[in-house]
């Protein structure tokens, strides 16, 4: 039942300010973003005790923002996240949101 709530609550956009150490970095190309994305969305779904596996994701840049569309796999299904910035920001004004396919 828990988890079935925590898919419930997956399924709605969720944006989410991010709080990190490392921090101080710029995030300067869409494969700095798309390593920042893997780490940040795996330690929220391990700190809902949700396992993610199979991470897959693509970046791009659209008008000085930077995009990564990714997604990971939770008890066989396949949960998309998109993470954004403005091209050479630092690392903790960075988002991601949780989204439904």
């Amino acid at each position: 039942m828990k988890f079935r709530c925590a898919v419930f609550l997956l399924i709605f956009a969720i944006t989410l300010p991010v709080n990190a150490t490392d921090e101080a970095k710029l995030i300067e190309n869409s494969g700095q973003l798309r390593h920042w994305c893997k780490s940040k969305t795996k330690a929220f779904f391990e700190k809902k005790g949700i396992i993610a596996y199979n991470w897959a994701a693509t970046g791009w840049i659209r008008n000085n923002t930077l995009q990564v569309k990714g997604s990971w796999r939770i008890s066989n299904e396949s949960i998309a996240v998109l993470c954004r910035i403005k091209k050479g920001d630092k690392k903790e004004n960075a988002t991601f949101t949780i989204i439904n396919k």
